[in-house]
């Protein structure tokens, strides 16, 4: 589990704050600047390879898996 600190930021985790996603962190200034995302944004990069992060925690996954990961996603 990684309930401790952000797994995009780092930011340490208040009490009732944020979201745990598959056993992991997203502080709530991190979860803001997700919902607000366009692909365009210069941060797009940033948050998308904070939440690959999620994807290589859980599953144990190597880099060579995160684009299966993303066309799954795409597909719902």
């Amino acid at each position: 589990m990684n309930y401790g600190n952000c797994v995009i930021c780092g930011n340490l985790r208040g009490a009732g704050e944020g979201l745990i996603i598959r056993e992991c962190y997203i502080c709530p200034q991190c979860e803001l600047e997700i919902a607000g995302l366009s692909i365009d944004d210069p941060d797009y990069e940033y948050y998308i390879s904070g939440l690959k992060r999620i994807w290589r925690f859980v599953c144990n996954c190597t880099s060579a898996d995160t684009p299966l990961f993303l066309s799954s996603l795409a597909r719902r």
